[in-house]
Parts: structure tokens; sequence; C-alpha cells
């Protein structure tokens, strides 16, 4: 964790131990970036006695949506003891021997402001690095919108870590683009010379106009497919909300889509609840397929590989 987000931290005794920070940003080691500043922070180790695979060696589409749906209220129940993780990624929310799931890795996590905190300064993002992994961190964050988590980047990044997985593992009417669609939703960005990584577009174009997937999108099994749309719909009415009235103008993302908030005045994202009741009606559905993951990337490049040991053509259906 960030000394600068742990209240309890003591750098007093750290501070005569390291090099002048100018010496830090120039020493051979120091690659990639041109930070005016380096985070101080601890080093870690702690021993569970539970083992978490991947969320690819989901066993079916349904034991996928659990797990997340695991993973989700763990972090809701974080979020009401006032921790907020930060980094929802495919190699953070890990499936057990039972078939559930545990959220990995807190260390980029931070205390959430309280009611007593209200006269205190807000807490500075650290414009000299992003937190997060770029596949699955927000709309709004790498588009530049704001610097600093929120409750929503952490659960549009949920959305974001299960269309991924629905996407590359099971089986839907968008097979021959998984590739394409992988590489420009969640792959494709720029590192500048100061470090800091630039992209974004195909996440803004996926999630606001059903970009790369395309409106026809569909999953083969109708629970999966419903959640993931309903989902979209909800990250959408969120990004509308938060960029309609955002200066400077290009902080609206260019879209000119409205927010659609329910009669309440709240919208979906708000709190957990809306995604957290998509996720118990989709998994309470009868219709679940007993479909087993497929690595459709692999199996594209397997197809590719073989046709050119033989002078074969690729097949249309793995085109594009």
């Amino acid at each position: 964790m960030d000394p600068e987000d742990d209240p309890g931290a003591d750098d007093d005794d750290d501070d005569d131990m390291l090099p002048e920070p100018a010496l830090m940003r120039d020493s051979s080691w120091k690659c990639g970036n041109k930070w005016t500043r380096i985070t101080k922070r601890f080093h870690h180790r702690f021993v569970t006695d539970v083992i978490g695979k991947p969320l690819r060696c989901a066993s079916d589409s349904k034991v996928l949506l659990q797990a997340a749906a695991d993973a989700f209220t763990a972090h809701e129940q974080a979020v009401k003891a006032g921790v907020l993780h930060r980094d929802i990624s495919d190699g953070n929310v890990l499936i057990t021997e039972s078939g559930r799931c545990i959220v990995n890795d807190w260390d980029m996590a931070i205390y959430l402001p309280t009611a007593d905190d209200k006269d205190a300064s807000p807490r500075r993002p650290r414009h000299h690095e992003r937190t997060g992994t770029w596949k699955f961190m927000s709309t709004l964050l790498v588009n530049g919108h704001h610097m600093a988590d929120t409750i929503q980047d952490d659960m549009e990044s949920f959305v974001l870590v299960i269309i991924y997985h629905a996407l590359r593992y099971f089986p839907h009417n968008k097979k021959q683009l998984t590739r394409y669609i992988v590489e420009e939703v969640f792959n494709r960005h720029l590192v500048l010379s100061n470090g800091l990584h630039e992209g974004g577009q195909g996440r803004r174009s996926l999630f606001l106009n059903m970009g790369y997937i395309e409106p026809d999108f569909e999953m083969d099994c109708k629970p999966l497919n419903e959640w993931i749309h309903a989902a979209i719909l909800a990250v959408r009415q969120w990004i509308a909300e938060q960029t309609a009235t955002s200066e400077p103008p290009t902080k609206r993302l260019g879209t000119s889509y409205k927010p659609q908030v329910p009669p309440e005045g709240k919208p979906d994202l708000l709190t957990h609840a809306v995604l957290r009741q998509n996720f118990t009606t989709c998994l309470g559905f009868l219709d679940w397929l007993p479909d087993k993951p497929v690595d459709a990337i692999e199996e594209l490049e397997r197809v590719e590989k073989e046709g050119q040991k033989v002078g074969r053509a690729l097949p249309d259906a793995y085109k594009r």
C-alpha cells in the first residue's frame, strides 16, 4: 500500500536511507518514464490456505458468472468497510476448487473518505502513475476524465473482466472477430515518453455504441448474454451521466448519448445494488448451457498455422 494512503505509515525512519529523488530518476535501472517523484511502497508477503485459479479455468459460463458475482459481493462488502480495491482484473479474481471465488491482491487498495473526513483535504491523485491493470481499467479513467479511482471505476472493471472472458472463452456470434475485438477494446494503447499510457477509444466505443462487438452481438448462452447487455447499458448510462457537463468539453468523450436515469433519479452504477440484482436474476435462470471454455484466439492461431503448413487459405469464419 502507498504510504500516502496509509495514515499509519511513518516515513521518517526511511528517508535517510533513500537516495535523492533526482538520483533515483536518473539511475541506469530507471527505465521507461520521467516521473518527477517515486512512490515508496512496502513489500508484503502472506500465506493463505486457499488456492485460486484464473477465471479462464471456469468449467462453464455459469461458473464464470457465479465467480464474478462472488467477487462483486466481496467488493461491495469491502466498500461498506471503507476500502476500495482499485485493481479488479483477471489476475485478481480467482476461482477456488469449490467453484466459488476470492478477490486477491489488495496491495493497491485505499481507505475511502468517511463522513468524519468531510473537512479534510480530498485525496490527491498520483498524476505520475495510474493504478490498475490497463486491460480492465474503466472508460473514464483511460480516457483521462479523472485520475483518482472511484467505486464506479471498479464496478466497470468487473463488467470488462466478464466481457473479456465471455468473448475469448465462450461461444458467441462474433467468433471471427474475437482477436480484433480484444486487441481494439482491451489492449490497444500507447506508452508516452513520460511513462503514462494513452488510449481507451475502443472501450469508449464498446460501451457507448456497441462498437467492435456490434449491436447484434449475442452469446450462445442466453443468461450470460442478458447479463452482459444489461451491464453495458448500466455503464453507458454512467459514462453519459458523468460526462454530460464535464469541463473542458473534451472530457465529455464526444458522446451525444443522453443518460436514461431511472425515475428515482439514481444511475444504475451509483451503488452495487443494480448489478448485484442482475447477477442474482441471471444466475437464477434455468437455460444455462454446459459450454466448456475454448480459447478462441488460440484456436484461430492454430487454424492459421495449420493452413500455412498445407498452403490452405484461412476459412472465412476466422477472417477479419
